[in-house]
């Protein structure tokens, strides 16, 4: 059973946890229904984090972001990440911690995309 300060878990290895209230609640412009996962140390698969990612949006069909962000140090973690889909948006620099903010989105976010470019005025 997970304690309160610890985020519920997801997988083994894997925890959820919604964005407003988690540390990345200031690092960038956060959804209501953004959730990041947290990952155990040496935890990090392409499986696993496919898996988490999946279980969130099942679970919440308004979640429009599932978030990882690992120490921008920690490679093998980032790779992991875009093998399983991510993709990396912005670096952040949080009490105690520089990381990489990577995303996954479900299609359909992905297939609102509007390229900035090709408004009409």
């Amino acid at each position: 059973m997970a304690s309160e300060s610890e985020p519920p878990r997801i997988g083994p290895g894997f925890r959820r946890q919604l964005c407003l209230t988690g540390q990345l609640r200031n690092a960038y412009p956060v959804g209501s229904h953004d959730v990041q996962i947290v990952i155990d140390a040496g935890a990090a698969t392409v499986e696993g984090l496919c898996d988490a990612a999946s279980s969130i949006f099942e679970g919440d069909p308004a979640c429009r972001r599932v978030v990882f962000a690992p120490d921008t140090d920690d490679v093998d973690s980032i790779e992991v990440a875009e093998r399983a889909g991510f993709r990396m948006v912005v670096e952040v620099d949080l009490p105690g911690a520089t990381v990489k903010i990577l995303v996954c989105e479900p299609q359909w976010v992905t297939d609102g995309y509007v390229d900035l470019n090709s408004v009409p005025c």
